[in-house]
Parts: C-alpha cells; structure tokens; sequence
C-alpha cells in the first residue's frame, strides 16, 4: 500500500500544482485585460482632454483676433482724428498764409506808390492771426 498511497499523494499534489498553475494563468490573463482596459481608457481620456485643449485654444485664438481687429479700429480711429485735425488746421494756416500774402502785396504797393503818407493810424507791426 505505501507504493499506491504515495503515487496517489503525488498524483493529488500533481494535481493541486495543475490547478494553482491553471488559477495562477487566469489570474495573469485578467490582468492583462485589466490593463488593455486601462489603456483603452487612457486612450479616450487623451481624445477627450486633445479635443477640449484645442476647442480652448481655439477660444483663445478668436478672442485674440477679435481683441486686434477692435485695437486695430481704435488706432486706426485715432489716426483718422489726428489726420482731419491737421487737414483743418492746415486749411486754416492756408487761408491765412493768403490773407497776409494779400495783405504784403497791398502793403509792397503802397509803399511803391508813394502813398505812406495816408496813413492816419499807426500800421502795427505784425497783423492779428486770424
């Protein structure tokens, strides 16, 4: 008997070592699923956060754009003021570059004339900027 009881001892550890191995490969195989799982979730987690960051981004990049056509318009409108302020002040000095012009010529001709003698008031000596 003690040749038969060790061979069954045997085939029961044989048996239990096949088992323990057999648990031991499905436990592996879960993991394995368990971190294809992870990894497919890491994927989407990483589609999510791209699209979100460019949909931010791309906020960012119209509020930028917005933000320099309205500075664009502002300087462009201050550019406009200072280019009609001068327009009208160089009208004004015109005209009165002309007005002091007429006013030389009739001067240059009186004095050409011989008419300074005329003259009742005192002729100041620069005429009122108009």
């Amino acid at each position: 008997m003690p040749i038969k009881w060790e061979w069954t001892q045997r085939c029961s550890w044989l048996n239990m070592a096949v088992l323990e191995v057999k648990q031991d490969i499905l436990d592996r195989q879960k993991k394995v699923e368990e971190v294809k799982q992870r990894v497919e979730l890491s994927r989407r987690d990483t589609a999510n956060e791209m699209g979100e960051g460019v949909q931010v981004l791309a906020a960012i990049l119209r509020s930028v754009e917005k933000c320099q056509v309205e500075l664009r318009g502002v300087i462009e409108g201050k550019q406009r003021t200072v280019e009609k302020r001068a327009k009208g002040l160089k009208r004004h000095l015109e005209q009165e570059i002309g007005e002091l012009k007429r006013r030389n010529a009739e001067l240059k001709q009186l004095t050409h004339t011989g008419q300074c003698s005329h003259f009742t008031h005192p002729i100041p000596a620069h005429p009122p900027v108009l």
